[in-house]
């Protein structure tokens, strides 16, 4: 990479572990695949949520009202009947 920068990340002594683990498996050659790995996957999501609130920020106050309820609705018949247990 010739153009990569370093820098310095402090890991949670579990999520290290994790690291680790996948490094000495063979699933990754070195901790660096690991959290390049990780971030990118973080990155695409960032991307994917900002889309998503600009879908629906593009959406009219009609289709959202008509969201809303859809979704009450469903919540709604989600909910067990009084009386009943797991």
């Amino acid at each position: 990479m010739a153009d990569a920068a370093e820098t310095r990340v402090v890991l949670d002594p579990a999520i290290a572990e994790i690291v680790r683990e996948a490094v000495e498996t063979g699933e990754y050659a070195a901790d660096t695949e690991v959290v390049r790995e990780a971030l990118a996957e973080w990155r695409l999501r960032r991307v994917l949520n900002d889309a998503d609130s600009s879908a629906i920020r593009a959406l009219g106050t009609k289709e959202l009202r008509a969201a809303r309820g859809n979704s009450r609705a469903w919540m709604k018949s989600l909910r067990r009947p009084a009386g009943v247990g797991l």
